[in-house]
């Protein structure tokens, strides 16, 4: 005998592949975002420069390129049905406090009095580094999803 299955099992049951692909589409933000600049300073006979995430080995954009591409895999595993609560936890709060920490860091060294006053330089925190933070708030925004779907019975 076919029992009817009710409308809220079917919508918790796609929870996490909503959430999968949220985390895809955060993990892929922050990889473009680590290649776009992180910080931008504008001087008179200068021009302006642009620094990204990955302009120096070893910086910080490389570990967010990796952050991103393990938010890409944990996004897959949850659209392909697999439970990985722990894991997309873990991956959801260092991509996060990474950006959260970048973009203090640099506003700090912008803010810094450490320029020449009779140098005159505009600087600001670039798009990357923004997209980088958006991209952990919506790799949160799937983990909160994932959190709020029921665990599968056996």
């Amino acid at each position: 005998m076919n029992m009817p299955i009710a409308p809220s099992t079917v919508m918790h049951a796609t929870q996490p592949i909503k959430a999968g692909w949220v985390i895809i589409g955060a993990g892929i933000a922050a990889v473009v975002g680590s290649f776009l600049p992180w910080a931008t300073v504008t001087a008179a006979f200068v021009g302006t420069i642009s620094v990204t995430g990955t302009d120096q080995r070893g910086g910080d954009g490389w570990l967010v390129v990796a952050l991103g591409l393990a938010a890409v895999a944990v996004g897959i595993f949850l659209v392909r049905g697999r439970r990985l609560a722990k894991t997309t936890s873990a991956v959801t709060v260092a991509l996060f406090g990474l950006a959260s920490f970048e973009i203090l860091y640099i506003a700090t060294k912008l803010g810094d009095s450490s320029f020449d006053s009779a140098f005159i330089a505009n600087a600001s925190i670039g798009i990357g580094l923004w997209l980088v933070l958006a991209a952990g708030i919506a790799a949160a925004v799937g983990m909160v999803l994932v959190w709020e779907s029921p665990q599968p019975t056996s």
